[in-house]
């Protein structure tokens, strides 16, 4: 199992993952660079899963989700934000547009139990949020 995650903007993140099921993120007062999306002044985000150039999902498993407590340096496990990977066929799948009630802290979901044809897959976490008044 190997997970590698990378911010790919302000407060949005990637986890490259070579299988479908991996570790949770450790727990640290300072999360590794990348480590799952930040929710500070979030919106809105949404998930996306995506199989290797050329390979599908094959329509089990699922995300679980994962929030960092910025004052304890801990990663919670969050079973009502887990997403269903349960569409088969697909190289990507998004996965809900879903609201940010708490925007403090981090989130991160990692696969358990999803298939795929071969190779890899990646989990996208994209985050919306208010900049001088306007959604980005």
């Amino acid at each position: 199992m190997a997970i590698t995650w990378t911010a790919t903007g302000t407060r949005s993140a990637k986890a490259v993952c070579t299988t479908g099921t991996e570790s949770p993120p450790a727990d640290g007062l300072t999360p590794a660079e990348g480590t799952g999306a930040t929710f500070s002044d979030a919106m809105g985000y949404h998930v996306v899963v995506e199989a290797d150039s050329g390979q599908t999902l094959s329509g089990a498993g699922s995300l679980r989700a994962y929030v960092w407590n910025p004052f304890s340096g801990v990663w919670g496990r969050t079973p009502n934000l887990d997403l269903a990977t349960t569409t088969a066929g697909v190289r990507g799948l998004a996965l809900g547009n879903l609201a940010v009630f708490a925007p403090r802290g981090r989130i991160a979901f990692v696969p358990n139990g999803v298939t795929f044809s071969a190779g890899g897959l990646t989990v996208y976490i994209n985050v919306s949020f208010y900049e001088d008044g306007r959604a980005v």
